[in-house]
């Protein structure tokens, strides 16, 4: 038996809102004065209960009950007005928005309470069962969940007026509810079964899952009466086979691959009143491996990702936090790993692992998408776009020097530049969330020292070069990654 609860309070004094072109580049960690009020509190339970027995040998029976609750107000501008300039995403490419956003104009700020809470829960049963039918081995997995979850949104915005001085002379606390007051709620069933089929060195693993989703959604008026305007239900059902293999050439040699349906669910009320399509996938791989001894693992992957319905979203991107059906798209590329240990078979104390892995991807949008999604990073795709975010190169390279008693890793990162929307701008025309996202070269140091059995130091430095780059244009405007920073610690065991 098995039982864990765990809880998480936060206070963070978190914005959304980013900085201009200029500023993320010459003062990446500044903060703008019209976000004085942001600031995100969440409260985190979580927990389950699991038992599990083995009858026999060869079946193993697990079951789990688990309740997850998650309640957070994130109070942050949210819209900003003024004269000769928009919303954030605006004010951010234009003098007198960025004025406004330092504290040396006039204007007036929207400041959202983003008040929801989210609860989850259920039960689960799942099995493993093996057995042989001749020369065939069967490794069974099978199991069934029941699982309930909603958000309750209840939202608020406040207004304040500064002026050009940047100071702060009339505060107007919105009515409880006014930002958004809805449900949304999710009641699902789902059955899987997996057999993993033995002949001699080939395994080929079949298996199936289906759900069956009831969904509703109900819209209060924007006060706190609670007084509903709107609301409906409906049920969604959906398969998602697939199969996958894997042939042992030789005892230190494997192919392997699969091709799998893929599914993304859309949420209640988009599914219901915005008639958003599930997100449908056919994903295929091929890959091959070797492992020499202890000392050499290699491995090299194909795979493509063929997208329907893709779902696009504006949740924490646009005014609205709806989703849309942003077309078809097809992501593939290859990736690849070494690791690596010259001193494992040489009986030295020492060890010098080292590692490299690399991927390269081709994700482009195979259809236009006009409009859609309110100001999301889809919206305005056309076909041959590169999908936001989605870099084509990624590297990985690493070495280490290690003792029972002490150890130095020095891991060396790198990703290409991407795109912030699906127009693919350079730089930003319409809005700050459009534009390149950097490529980084980041190094990273670390290390730890066996004081004894029980206790052991570790620490490091991340971002040892202090490299800083655009990593992010979402929600509202650029933001850089951390900086240098040093990190200690100790490990314990008894």
């Amino acid at each position: 038996m098995e039982f864990k609860y765990g809880y998480t309070d936060l206070d963070a004094d978190e914005s959304y809102t980013g900085l201009s072109e200029s500023d993320v580049d010459r003062h990446p960690d500044w903060r703008y004065a019209a976000t004085r009020f942001d600031n995100m509190k969440t409260e985190h339970h979580r927990t389950y209960l699991k038992y599990v027995i083995e009858p026999t040998d060869s079946l193993r029976l697990e079951a789990a009950a688990y309740y997850n609750e998650f309640k957070r107000n994130w109070y942050k501008l949210d819209d900003a007005d003024g004269d000769g300039f928009g919303s954030v995403r605006t004010a951010l490419l234009n003098q007198a928005g960025l004025d406004f956003l330092q504290g040396r104009g006039a204007g007036r700020g929207k400041v959202r309470a983003n008040n929801r809470e989210y609860e989850l829960y259920g039960f689960q049963l799942a099995g493993d069962w093996s057995f042989d039918t001749g020369t065939v081995g069967h490794e069974v997995h099978f199991g069934t969940r029941i699982h309930q979850d909603e958000i309750r949104r209840f939202q608020r915005d406040d207004y304040f007026t500064q002026d050009d001085t940047g100071e702060i002379i009339d505060f107007a606390r919105g009515e409880p509810g006014s930002g958004g007051n809805r449900m949304q709620e999710s009641t699902a069933v789902a059955f899987w079964l997996q057999d993993t089929v033995s002949f001699g060195t080939l395994s080929i693993t079949p298996g199936i899952r289906y759900e069956h989703i009831d969904q509703e959604y109900t819209d209060y008026a924007s006060d706190s009466t609670d007084t509903r305007t709107g609301g409906d239900s409906d049920t969604l059902d959906y398969f998602a086979p697939g199969v996958s293999f894997s042939w042992d050439v030789t005892d230190t040699e494997q192919l392997f691959g699969g091709v799998f349906r893929g599914v993304s669910v859309p949420g209640p009320r988009s599914a219901i009143r915005s008639g958003v399509d599930l997100e449908e996938s056919i994903g295929y791989e091929l890959g091959f491996r070797t492992q020499q001894d202890n000392s050499f693992f290699g491995e090299l992957v194909w795979f493509y990702s063929d997208f329907d319905n893709l779902i696009g979203t504006d949740a924490g991107f646009g005014e609205n936090n709806t989703e849309t059906n942003a077309g078809e798209a097809t992501v593939w590329g290859f990736e690849g790993s070494l690791r690596y240990d010259p001193l494992e078979s040489s009986g030295s104390d020492l060890s010098l692992p080292m590692y490299v892995s690399a991927t390269w991807t081709s994700a482009e949008f195979d259809s236009d998408l006009a409009s859609g999604g309110g100001d999301g990073i889809y919206a305005g795709a056309t076909d041959g776009a590169e999908i936001p975010y989605v870099p084509e190169f990624q590297l990985a390279v690493g070495v280490g020097l290690n003792t029972e008693d002490w150890g130095a890793n020095l891991d060396l990162s790198y990703h290409s530049e991407t795109f912030g929307t699906a127009q693919n701008f350079d730089e930003p025309v319409n809005s700050a969330r459009e534009g390149e996202i950097d490529d980084l070269l980041l190094l990273d140091l670390s290390g730890y020292y066996q004081l004894n059995e029980n206790w052991k130091l570790i620490g490091g430095i991340s971002n040892l070069t202090d490299e800083r780059g655009i990593v992010s244009r979402v929600p509202r405007g650029p933001r850089s990654n951390q900086g240098r920073a040093l990190w200690l610690g100790a490990e314990v065991e008894y």
